[in-house]
């Protein structure tokens, strides 16, 4: 998130995305914490307006080639049967 800022700071004031972005990210940004596990503690409040009550899947998303160096392929090798 601070890499984020920074890159936004960096941006041209004359950048008319530059205000918006700061003010989206900045109003919309909430800190979550990890369980033992590495889970996400969702906020109670974040968890009710989306209206979950008990459990829910978070479907991230990864650079390709961090995680084919990781994992010792890539995405493309993963969707070929």
């Amino acid at each position: 998130m601070a890499s984020l800022m920074k890159d936004i700071s960096a941006m041209p004031n004359s950048d008319p995305n530059k205000v918006v972005l700061k003010r989206f990210i900045g109003s919309e940004s909430v800190q979550v914490t990890l369980d033992k596990t590495g889970r996400i503690c969702l906020p109670e409040s974040i968890a009710k307006a989306a209206g979950i009550k008990d459990q829910a899947v978070f479907v991230g998303c990864w650079i390709d080639s961090r995680f084919g160096a990781r994992n010792g392929m890539t995405m493309s090798r993963q969707r070929t049967p």
